[in-house]
């Protein structure tokens, strides 16, 4: 393994591939360069070079040991065939997608669908705490109670004779609809059907109840499952008198609890909407029988079942006794049964089994208080009349919102191991528990987020058990490894991102911007330095919100200066653009600090900006202890020269050639000249910044257009002609590009430039 490690000499210097020089220090640079070959090359040695360079240049037992101990660490994380991006991509990305597989797997088997049904429960207790609903009016239980029994001296069934008398009684008191969650499926012995019949053909709007059953034997028969279900209708007297039947079977959920049910089975409507209908039709609003969908407002089609809204605990409808309800006048108060849905039914006070005929559990239920099959016709119907609908999301809106609430996760993990990493990861877990909320109680979006969540959660504990096993032994590898080698600083940075940490710097290309206030020196000598301290931190934080919005990087402030710069270390493509129309906004917010601070009795500012693109070097740069993030390059000297050239052109904003090229078709601007700045041998055309494309007034543009046709001519070394235009502009306005341009043409008309001269202005300061 030493012998891939070993520092070459100069004589392989004109290898095929470029290689590292590090120097022994500054006074030997030239003399001790040697280049890096081999593991150094892409190996942390590099970067123990910068801060321990006479490491290279001896093979000393400690050169041997450090080079072997790198050498163990590449292998440890997968050697140079792993990538950077994919060492801190894969383990997330798989980590994801094994909860993803977990959650596909949850969904199918419905391994929380229990814990998602509990939820929903929940919700609704805690929307009735927070907005209980109304009672409504136009729905009133007639309970067949332990009361009626003890008072009327009878037990079940009753004479049919006495549903009779209870008909007569409500048809009397005006009841809109009269429904009976009954089943009468037998004669009775005496001629109470007749009398019964009658009684509901006279009210002319009893609704009856009918059941469906499944026939025990015959999952021993060949056929579909709708062979093997039975139905039990009423009597064919009732059911020729009632003006509908309807089916009164109840859904049950996995857990055995009553959350929704079905509108239709096999084209008969459920008894609720049985009610609904015959109800709506008193109203003068009759329901097709292919139109139940529109007529109802339903959220969904028929064949699915529709989620109760029930209204709270049992007994939350107007609940009047059977017996009461035969001597209106004697016990309940008038008017409670006018124009209302009277629903008549079993609702004993005992604590019968759950899951028997007539009491169920659902999602209100205290201890021993399920609610009778009566009350959730009720509650079905109160749901469909005042629109009070509940609607499931849709399993691919939630699979969509699990792989988001996953990505926004594993990328809050991914951008710090720290703490608050983890904090914003079950951040994201809460608010997404507070949103299914938000969305049920506000919208009545039922989102099942036990599932995602506990797979949300399944994902944390495999990461961190991840963190643990693997990142957590590579960082106390690379803490052993090179603690006394680097700066604790740095090595810290090593243990948390070390395929982040380059501290040689990374190209980059970005648009880099420079601002300067001219007069603030004068100023600031006529103020107290505590005012002067005030005052630039107004500006700065004004200057400083405005390229932080548009994602630029702030490098350093000098005195009243700033640079700051776009495209580091978060690469865009946009960086021109957001570089231009920072400059922009700066421009014109200090427009309006200027009105601010003359009511203040202070004189204006004028602000000087230098914008330009192109490729550099950023990272830590500085000591070995001391060092920031910034960029270093040719165009960060060329954007101060910009910066500096506003003096001569009397403008605010002169962006370079490149960054012209870049985005000057989305902004307003004039080309001011070419030029070679001090120093360089390459020339440039630079540009005058006026504003976000479409701003200039018309008179300006036309200023702009004279001014490009002087400088076309004066290129052409037509200074006549160029000297002409100018004229024609200033002879109509003050415009101090126009004047200096002017004065070169006179000077060029009395001295010509000479020969092979190339149009290009040479700055002589910077």
């Amino acid at each position: 393994m030493q012998e891939r490690v070993q520092v070459r000499g100069a004589k392989e210097r004109g290898a095929q591939h470029t290689p590292w020089y590090v120097s022994t220090a500054a006074t030997q640079a030239t003399k001790q360069m040697r280049p890096c070959r081999g593991i150094w090359d892409n190996g942390w040695q590099c970067v123990l070079a910068q801060f321990r360079p006479p490491f290279l240049h001896t093979r000393s037992s400690a050169t041997h040991d450090i080079m072997r101990k790198s050498v163990e660490f590449r292998e440890i994380t997968g050697g140079k065939h792993r990538t950077r991006l994919w060492r801190k991509l894969a383990p997330p990305i798989l980590i994801c997608l094994l909860a993803v597989g977990f959650y596909g797997a949850a969904e199918r088997f419905g391994l929380f669908t229990i814990l998602d049904l509990g939820a929903f429960d929940y919700f609704l207790m805690l929307r009735n705490h927070f907005s209980p609903p109304t009672v409504p009016d136009n729905i009133v239980i007639v309970a067949i109670d332990e009361a009626s029994m003890s008072e009327l001296g009878l037990q079940w069934p009753w004479p049919r004779s006495l549903h009779a008398d209870l008909v007569t009684t409500l048809v009397e008191a005006r009841a809109a609809v009269i429904v009976f969650d009954v089943l009468f499926l037998d004669p009775a012995k005496t001629e109470d059907d007749l009398v019964f019949a009658a009684a509901i053909k006279n009210a002319g709007n009893v609704v009856l109840g009918e059941d469906i059953v499944i026939d025990a034997d015959a999952t021993y028969r060949p056929g579909t499952y709708t062979h093997r279900r039975i139905w039990e209708r009423p009597l064919d007297i009732l059911l020729d008198s009632a003006k509908r039947t309807a089916i009164a079977t109840v859904v049950r959920d996995p857990d055995n609890f009553v959350r929704r049910a079905f509108l239709q089975t096999d084209g008969i409507p459920s008894l609720a909407q049985g009610a609904a209908e015959v109800y709506l039709e008193t109203r003068g609003k009759p329901v097709e029988t292919s139109d139940t969908v529109s007529a109802f407002g339903l959220p969904h089609n028929l064949d699915q079942p529709l989620l109760i809204n029930f209204l709270g605990p049992p007994h939350s409808y107007k609940t009047v006794s059977y017996f009461e309800a035969l001597e209106p006048q004697k016990y309940i108060s008038d008017g409670l049964f006018d124009g209302a849905i009277v629903l008549v039914g079993r609702a004993m006070m005992g604590t019968p089994d759950l899951g028997s005929a007539d009491y169920f559990a659902y999602p209100f239920m205290a201890p021993h208080h399920p609610i009778s099959g009566v009350e959730i016709h009720a509650s079905l119907i109160d749901t469909l009349l005042r629109r009070r609908y509940l609607s499931q999301v849709e399993p691919p809106i939630e699979r969509l919102l699990f792989l988001l609430l996953l990505a926004s996760g594993a990328a809050s993990l991914m951008a710090t191991r720290k703490w608050y990493g983890a904090v914003l990861f079950w951040g994201f877990a809460i608010l997404y528990a507070i949103a299914s909320f938000g969305a049920f109680y506000y919208r009545g979006h039922v989102l099942n987020f036990v599932t995602p969540l506990a797979c949300y959660t399944g994902f944390f504990l495999i990461e961190r058990a991840y963190k643990i096993i693997v990142v957590d032994r590579e960082k106390r590898f690379i803490h052993k490894a090179f603690k006394h080698y680097v700066p604790p600083a740095v090595v810290d940075q090593l243990c948390e991102s070390p395929e982040r940490l380059n501290l040689y710097g990374e190209r980059f290309d970005v648009t880099v911007v420079f601002t300067d206030l001219a007069g603030f020196t004068s100023m600031a000598e006529k103020m107290e330095p505590m005012q002067v301290r005030r005052f630039i931190t107004g500006y700065f934080t004004e200057m400083v919100d405005i390229f932080m919005a548009n994602n630029g990087t702030l490098d350093k402030f000098i005195g009243d200066a700033i640079m700051c710069f776009f495209g580091a270390p978060m690469r865009t493509p946009e960086h021109a653009y957001q570089g231009s129309l920072t400059a922009s906004q700066m421009s014109a917010r200090l427009a309006d600090l200027n009105r601010e601070w003359e009511a203040q009795g202070l004189p204006p500012l004028f602000m000087r900006i230098g914008v330009s693109s192109g490729p550099v070097v950023a990272g830590n740069i500085g000591t070995k202890d001391l060092f920031n993030y910034t960029v270093m390059g040719d165009i960060v000297n060329l954007g101060s020269r910009l910066e500096g050239a506003n003096k001569v052109y009397g403008t605010s904003i002169i962006m370079g050639e490149a960054t012209y090229a870049l985005a000057g078709g989305r902004f307003d601007t004039r080309k001011l000249d070419s030029i070679r700045v001090k120093g360089k041998k390459k020339s440039l055309f630079i540009y005058e910044l006026l504003g976000p494309r479409g701003t200039v007034p018309a008179e300006k543009d036309r200023v702009i257009k004279a001014y490009e046709a002087a400088f076309e001519a004066y290129q052409l070394l037509d200074f006549a002609e160029s000297l002409r235009l100018l004229e024609g502009i200033l002879g109509r306005t003050q415009d101090r590009p126009s004047e200096v341009l002017l004065k070169r043409c006179r000077e060029y008309l009395v001295t010509p430039p000479c020969a092979g001269w190339d149009g290009v202005y040479e700055m002589t300061t910077k």
